[in-house]
């Protein structure tokens, strides 16, 4: 494919000739997009043409000038975004060409998490951001807020760095410029354990009135009968669509791990069972935003335990009442013109519930996932998912696609996973092909948008990402399928622990697979040397998150396993030959204590993060307790050399000399009140190996094998 553009067009017809001449924008309704320059020897003729459909434009090329055709502004717009990456790829000189193009779909949307780990705001990454999706020609631009907003019906509820309404208003209005709707995503019933975290919101919490105090007690759902709860929930509302001029709101909907326990739900539990609690408190909702003129967002998972053959969600389905499904579809039917389901699935199709929203004729979305909560590095081959995802989708009726990008931390962030951001954006524009997009298969969107976004012209980019990210490759292949993913991630910034990645992953390096380890890491950074550095921007640092991860921990395992085997041979001569005892444990106690300098990349990479992204800070605490437990390691290991007893098991180091709060990841993180005062500085760890996602990937994925 010649013509390095994302998403490729529908139609194009290349021309002899070329164009040299430098363009020109003389249109002001463009001018704010800051496309092309307002000088230059030729102007783009923009020509309004209301023949055509509203979301098609022609572009024309000739010898003579450049021309865009289009029945709407929108569609000018796409013209131009057009024609500006062929002037990226071919500066001054255009080649003769014809483009006529529109997308397949007409709500192509991205979404971006603030609310989950507390993400600072950033104004220039947002900015950027919606730069890169308005050249990828999106429509909307998801913010999930989760509770972490600016509400003011809630004025304490606030933390330092948290987005403030104004910089929404400017975020929105930037946004325009580009013709992308930012929408809100927000909850208000379940995902609510941050809000409910601070003991003035005690009482607005469902418990289980069985088998807990309420005062001592944790939920992370709101109690959906509570007056204070849903007259707090409506201000909410409120204030969201006065600021927000999307016509929709999501309101959330997802997961939730309790409803119907406490006095105040249990009568109407008992009278509707739990799908008509839910749905009852959601036509609530949906009746406020319906007297807004607004339309209701809400994820689908909570709704399809009432279809019997979503194995997807069957461990929900005991809390199904079959004997009140006539009653549920009453209430769902109740609020079907004014509510958009979003279905999420992230590993692939999934046939059975958009069925089961075509069957209803209830209109969704279908959402697919960066995998960014799952992965230590971005997985360019999870295109093939979205594929497999959005192709059914589209046969089935949806009204659009949304990717997903969810809990920016433990140094992760969505600028990482772009590529399938990005890559959902083309599917959704072009339409699903046999194996990718209808007009461009993986390979060469992934070589279209290296150049676009990085202005990287071959494929050092994706060869790298392919190699560090792909569940197959040769590195990630050393570990079994669980340990694959975010855990190599967590056994660095997740914890301070610095045995925790020996206790987990010795039983896969040890022979020779601690050399085929080292190998791999070195081949890693030698595709990550290969890539073009010099045209990027301060954010392009986070690509290099998996190599800095695999080359400490690659580090650690060497150093701490030639410690380690010094260490048992000690505990074999213990009583033999004191003196090479005390030697053994001395060369031991270095080599641990030489790991130090390496680590602190690592931290600098953290800092950075927290600096640049907004991403919480407890990596950076962690990396410096980190490299303070490698000295206390050391030092441990020379206590023991008077021999006065029998040095411990490995194990029992690992487990009992770090000690910290344990959390889990998706909690993983330092709070603003532990920050207030330096005597209370604190943060928690997460030692537990994180199953890595099933990567289902349709069959086209060996397409890729000579590719990583």
């Amino acid at each position: 494919m010649k013509h390095l553009l994302v998403p490729y067009p529908a139609l194009l017809l290349d021309k002899k000739g070329t164009f040299d001449k430098t363009l020109f924008l003389d249109d002001p309704r463009f001018f704010a997009c800051n496309l092309f320059p307002k000088t230059g020897d030729s102007a783009v003729r923009l020509i309004d043409d209301p023949s055509l459909p509203d979301q098609k434009y022609i572009l024309e090329i000739s010898s003579d000038g450049v021309s865009i055709r289009a029945a709407s502004e929108t569609a000018l717009q796409y013209g131009l975004v057009t024609l500006k990456q062929l002037v990226n790829q071919y500066k001054e000189h255009l080649p003769c060409l014809t483009i006529e193009d529109q997308p397949l779909n007409r709500h192509r949307a991205v979404q971006i998490c603030t609310g989950q780990l507390n993400v600072d705001y950033r104004k220039d990454w947002f900015f950027t951001f919606v730069q890169d999706i308005a050249m990828l020609k999106a429509t909307h631009l998801y913010l999930y807020f989760e509770m972490d907003y600016p509400f003011s019906c809630l004025p304490h509820y606030r933390r330092k760095g948290q987005i403030t309404t104004e910089d929404l208003r400017e975020l929105i209005r930037f946004a325009q410029i580009y013709k992308i709707t930012v929408v809100p995503c927000i909850n208000v019933l379940g995902h609510c354990g941050d809000f409910l975290s601070y003991q003035i919101h005690n009482d607005l919490k469902e418990y289980d009135a069985d088998s807990q105090n309420p005062l001592y007690s944790f939920s992370s759902s709101l109690c959906i009968h509570s007056q204070k709860v849903r007259s707090l929930v409506e201000n909410m509302i409120n204030e969201i669509c006065d600021l927000f001029p999307s016509d929709i709101i999501h309101v959330g909907g997802d997961e939730v791990d309790m409803i119907g326990k406490c006095p105040q739900c249990k009568t109407e539990f008992e009278k509707l069972g739990k799908n008509g609690i839910y749905l009852q408190y959601f036509l609530f909702i949906n009746s406020i935003l319906k007297s807004r003129g607004r339309k209701m967002g809400l994820w689908s998972d909570e709704v399809l335990i009432m279809e019997p053959d979503s194995s997807f969600w069957c461990y929900r389905k005991e809390q199904c009442d079959p004997s009140k499904r006539s009653q549920d579809f009453a209430f769902l039917d109740q609020m079907r013109d004014n509510v958009i389901f979003y279905d999420w699935f992230y590993n692939g199709e999934s046939k059975i519930s958009q069925k089961f929203f075509a069957d209803n004729n209830l209109p969704f979305i279908a959402c697919a996932s960066t995998l960014s909560c799952y992965v230590s590095s971005c997985i360019p081959a999870q295109g093939f998912t979205q594929h497999a995802l959005y192709s059914n989708a589209e046969k089935k009726g949806a009204i659009g696609m949304l990717t997903t990008d969810w809990i920016n931390q433990t140094c992760s962030h969505a600028e990482l996973h772009t590529f399938s951001l990005a890559a959902g954006l083309a599917l959704n524009w072009c339409g699903c092909g046999d194996s990718f997009c209808k007009n461009s298969t993986l390979q060469e969107f992934l070589k279209a948008f290296s150049f676009q976004k990085f202005r990287i012209s071959d494929d050092s980019l994706s060869e790298y990402l392919f190699y560090a990210g792909d569940f197959r490759s040769e590195l990630l292949s050393l570990f079994p399928p669980e340990l694959r993913g975010v855990t190599l991630r967590k056994c660095v910034f997740a914890t301070a622990n610095p045995l925790n990645f020996s206790m987990l992953y010795s039983h896969c390096l040890s022979g020779e697979n601690i050399k085929k380890y080292r190998d791999c890491v070195q081949h890693l950074q030698k595709l990550f040397s290969e890539i073009d550095l010099k045209n990027q921007n301060k954010f392009f640092f986070i690509y290099k998150l998996p190599l800095i991860v695999h080359r400490v921990l690659c580090l650690r395992y060497e150093k701490f396993d030639r410690a380690f085997q010094k260490y048992d041979l000690a505990a074999k001569i213990q009583f033999s030959d004191p003196k090479q005892f005390q030697k053994l444990l001395s060369d031991a106690a270095d080599l641990i204590r030489s790991h130090k300098e390496d680590n602190l990349e690592a931290l600098q990479f953290a800092q950075d993060c927290s600096e640049i992204f907004g991403l919480e800070n407890s990596p950076v605490l962690r990396m410096r307790e980190t490299i303070s437990n490698i000295d206390r390691l050391a030092d441990f290991i020379l206590s023991l050399r008077d021999g006065h007893r029998l040095l411990p098991a490995i194990h029992r180091i690992a487990r009992f000399l770090f000690s910290r709060p344990q959390t889990y990841y998706w909690e993983c993180g330092s709070y603003d009140w532990m920050k207030e005062n330096q005597d209370f500085v604190s943060f928690d760890e997460d030692n537990d190996p994180a199953v890595a996602v099933l990567q289902t990937f349709a069959s086209k994925l060996d397409d890729t094998s000579d590719q990583n």
